[in-house]
């Protein structure tokens, strides 16, 4: 029989102020706590489990009166005991926007509470399950949809950790009722009280334990094994995304038989192409049937019977920004033209791909392109239409309809490249900038996988800059403008698109030259190294990638990896733009010399 891991060490080891020290929750006093509660009276009560009770109160905060929410556990329970302990290292170990804060606990004998910050909006599932409580009206999609994202964000950040919280836990009890809603509708993940520190190494890995959790949740490899993985979470998640979809609970007695699990009846219904039947009453007229697809399609592979064929949270966050995008109307820039606003059954078959014959086309802006059209305006991928080399592959240049484009052909196409190809199409699907290189579209074969973007009319700077026979020359004045177009490109990326995305390989060669009214306008292009990155955080990176002499130290020798790694590359850039020289300067029988170290 499987022992139950601890997170920690041996529960001996543990009190709640040692637990704490490491974060920035503090000890409060008991007198403290009932002058915030009225004495713990129940006019203050805003919510009740086999926990305890939640109390609303005021509490004084580094001199600052604070609206908290304050739990206060049943001390007869033994377990209860235990979870109080594992919610105060859990969240003084992991501190994030989109997980809930732990502001305090008090342990004086005979008592263990613990105080939050206040959600004034209640829980997901109160929303979609009370709806009439407190003249609460239905949440609307878009609403639905954002707390979503919020939530996977909140998880993916518990399963992969950052360089500063290298830890990764595994949740075990994610589901409607423990996310808490701020004044703004974020959502924040709760209730830590059975997480676990998970394993290091890889979402597959597991840890034995008891099978706890919610009924109607719970992954059921993990039921049938014990063994709790990330990927039982991402099971998790899908039922909670099915409740936002459905406005219903994970189960439902009232109703017939066959849908009382909300998670088995909906997945009966997407797979048979009844999607629609699911459905909120409350939404029919508000869902875009793109947005839909994408949406019901990301919840049917979190609930895959075998967790490793469900998507990590990275994938999930990413695809459910990719869902926003399609119902916010936002330019997807995939298979269909630009001016379109929805994303049509064909841009799934390229995206996703398929042994079908009879929809091998584009739709770009020039019109429509198959696949043997720009198989043969590059000359069967010939060396000599190769115009440059990316992360993803060879590219190379072709005329179509009249029109010149860049194809990258994706190189090695295993099945981790095939999966990062298609994060990346969705991901850049939703990026339109000036300073950008513009994704037109993409196919998705059973074994050619091509992205086609705008292509520019001057290559990049590299060749303008280190290049003697290059006939294009940059005064000062278009330089300074170059390097003000890349910075708004990469503030872009990071800040404006919501996705916040780091390029990984910014350079001189990466920085394409268009023109725009007889003016040069500079364009970052390559993403095939590109990540994401929530705000404030930083990742840490298995495989560094990026090139020699333009990659931040503490990426390149210990994989930390944010937004300031490119700031750095930048930097690097604006040396060379600056000097007219490369950072890396080769010279015979000799070692390299970089401008850096000059």
């Amino acid at each position: 029989m499987s022992e139950e891991s601890n997170a920690g060490g041996g529960e001996d080891d543990k009190s709640p102020s040692t637990l704490a020290a490491a974060g920035t929750s503090r000890g409060f006093k008991l007198t403290e706590v009932q002058l915030a509660t009225d004495n713990f009276t129940d006019g203050v009560v805003i919510g009740q489990g086999g926990f305890g009770k939640v109390y609303k109160g005021f509490m004084v905060v580094d001199g600052d009166s604070v609206e908290v929410a304050i739990k206060r556990l049943n001390p007869r329970s033994r377990q209860g005991a235990r979870e109080f302990l594992t919610e105060i290292e859990m969240l003084s170990r992991f501190r994030h926007r989109f997980l809930v804060s732990l502001i305090g606990y008090c342990d004086e004998p005979a008592e263990m509470i613990l105080v939050y910050d206040y959600m004034p909006c209640g829980t997901l599932a109160d929303h979609l399950h009370k709806p009439g409580k407190n003249l609460r009206v239905p949440l609307p999609w878009s609403r639905r949809l954002w707390i979503c994202i919020c939530a996977a964000r909140g998880l993916d950040y518990l399963h992969t950790g950052t360089s500063v919280q290298p830890d990764r836990a595994i949740h075990r009890d994610v589901k409607s009722s423990n996310i808490l809603l701020d004044d703004n509708w974020d959502a924040k993940i709760s209730d830590f009280g059975l997480s676990r520190l998970g394993p290091e190494d890889q979402a597959y890995s597991h840890v034995s334990t008891e099978i706890k959790g919610t009924f109607g949740y719970m992954d059921p490899e993990y039921s049938l094994t014990r063994r709790l993985t990330r990927k039982s979470d991402v099971y998790a998640f899908g039922v909670v995304m099915l409740e936002a979809l459905c406005g219903r609970p994970a189960v439902d007695l009232s109703t017939d038989e066959e849908q009382w699990g909300l998670a088995g009846w909906a997945q009966n219904c997407i797979t048979e192409g009844r999607v629609e039947q699911i459905i909120d009453p409350n939404l029919r007229e508000e869902i875009k049937p793109d947005c839909l697809t994408e949406f019901a399609q990301i919840a049917n592979q979190c609930l895959h019977r075998l967790p490793k064929k469900r998507p990590t949270m990275s994938e999930v966050v990413v695809r459910l920004e990719f869902a926003l995008a399609l119902q916010d109307g936002k330019d997807s820039a995939i298979i269909i033209r630009p001016t379109k606003m929805t994303i049509s059954r064909k841009m799934q078959h390229y995206i996703f791909g398929s042994s079908s014959t009879s929809e091998k086309h584009i739709e770009l802006p020039c019109g429509p392109v198959s696949v043997k059209q720009i198989i043969k305006a590059t000359h069967n991928f010939s060396t000599k239409m190769a115009i440059g080399k990316g992360g993803f592959g060879i590219v190379y240049k072709a005329q179509l309809h009249g029109q010149v484009v860049a194809v990258t052909k994706l190189s090695s196409p295993s099945k981790d490249k095939l999966e990062e190809f298609n994060t990346k199409v969705h991901t850049l699907s939703s990026l339109k900038h000036e300073n950008l290189v513009q994704l037109f579209g993409a196919y998705c074969g059973k074994e050619l996988h091509l992205l086609i973007y705008e292509c520019m009319e001057h290559n990049s700077i590299a060749e303008a800059l280190f290049e003697t026979r290059s006939s294009l020359k940059l005064d000062w004045k278009t330089r300074c403008e170059i390097c003000l177009g890349i910075a708004k490109g990469l503030k872009y990326l990071y800040e404006e698109s919501g996705l916040k995305i780091v390029h990984r390989d910014i350079k001189a060669q990466n920085i394409l030259l268009g023109e725009t009214d007889g003016n040069l306008k500079a364009k970052i292009s390559h993403f095939g190294l590109a990540m994401l990155c929530d705000e404030g955080n930083e990742i840490m990176v298995r495989r560094v990638a990026g090139t020699s002499g333009h990659l931040a130290p503490e990426y390149a020798m210990r994989g930390i990896l944010s937004h300031k790694a490119d700031v750095y590359s930048f930097g690097v850039l604006l040396l060379e733009i600056v000097c007219g020289k490369s950072n890396a300067i080769s010279r015979p029988n000799q070692e390299t010399v970089y401008l850096l170290n000059m």
